[in-house]
């Protein structure tokens, strides 16, 4: 098996024991981590970095929403919690040292690395592309009167690093942005 195939098959399991964050169907976040994932890869095909860490990144990004915790704690500190759900994975994966160093410290936190800017421009993106995601997003924060939520969303516009995320992006933030009368 590939990394990007014991990641995928990981995912499966934590979002399918823990679904609570993902709306109660473990589909949306795994799907989420799918499709960060593709759009990630396709960023990269213009910005040149470690491709093979950048789809672990993508896959794992949001895997501390499978942390066994409350909603508003998930909300604020998922990524943080991502070495709790993943270090019993990672002994699977074929890394050189490095990278293993990078992926802990990225699934501790640290978004400083180029493929962690890479995989936050994807991520920005995927919301911007799924409009069920976003449907149950604005439900779930109203219900918890989180006012500004999908706002917050909107704004990552402005903060895409890559000019190709830009590009890639607009149509479906514009699109968004409409939909939900957001400035």
């Amino acid at each position: 098996m590939t990394n990007a195939e014991i990641a995928e098959e990981y995912l499966k399991e934590v979002f399918t024991e823990n679904p609570a964050y993902s709306f109660g169907d473990w589909t949306i976040m795994y799907q989420h981590s799918l499709n960060v994932r593709d759009l990630a890869l396709k960023i990269a095909e213009q910005v040149e970095c470690d491709k093979e860490l950048l789809e672990l990144f993508a896959l794992f990004h949001d895997i501390g929403k499978a942390f066994k915790a409350d909603y508003m704690y998930l909300h604020e500190h998922h990524e943080e919690l991502g070495f709790n759900v993943a270090e019993p994975i990672l002994s699977r994966l074929s890394l050189t040292a490095e990278q293993l160093a990078k992926l802990t410290e990225f699934l501790k936190g640290d978004l400083s690395s180029l493929e962690a800017n890479v995989m936050k421009d994807a991520d920005t993106l995927a919301f911007f592309m799924d409009e069920k995601l976003q449907d149950l997003f604005k439900k779930w924060a109203d219900e918890k009167g989180l006012v500004g939520e999908l706002q917050r969303k909107a704004d990552k516009y402005q903060k895409l690093k890559f000019e190709i995320s830009r590009k890639m992006g607009k149509e479906a933030h514009d699109k968004m942005c409409q939909k939900f009368q957001l400035i």
